[in-house]
């Protein structure tokens, strides 16, 4: 995810997309020369204010997502024209679903950190015990008589 002004300059360097997150300023929906409905969504993040277009399916998808006001997580893609990037959007998402998501991922990948943690400690806890239990059970056998143990 990145503002504007760093996916623009991705853009403008070769890069066709990425994720952005801003809030919707305007949503103005027009026809295109086939008669389909395409979206004009003028967006705003700190970097600075921009429009981007989402034709008839993702409208159709998202017209209750892209409200003024809305925060929202936007996948684009994009092209330099010029001094321009001219930006499509392809998906959206509210960005307090998206913060979600990525707290769900790192709550999963703190209990996946947190059992191979535990699942460590015990099988060292279990090897440094059967170490000890061979340990002594040589010394006894040594300690009676018995032969030399040569394996482990």
């Amino acid at each position: 995810m990145q503002s504007w002004a760093a996916f623009s300059r991705a853009v403008k360097a070769g890069v066709t997309a990425g994720k952005v997150a801003a809030t919707v300023v305007s949503r103005a929906e027009r026809r295109t020369k086939t008669g389909n409905k395409m979206g004009i969504i003028g967006l705003s993040d700190p970097s600075g204010q921009y429009e981007a277009v989402i034709f008839a399916e993702g409208l159709a998808q998202y017209r209750d997502l892209l409200e003024p006001g809305s925060p929202v997580l936007l996948q684009m893609t994009a092209e330099a024209q010029g001094d321009e990037v001219r930006a499509r959007i392809q998906t959206v998402e509210t960005l307090d679903r998206a913060a979600a998501k990525v707290q769900k991922g790192i709550a999963h990948l703190c209990a996946r950190r947190k059992l191979r943690s535990m699942l460590w400690r015990n099988a060292s806890t279990r090897a440094a015990t059967v170490g000890r239990g061979r340990a002594r059970g040589r010394a006894k056998g040594r300690a009676r008589g018995g032969p030399k143990s040569t394996s482990s």
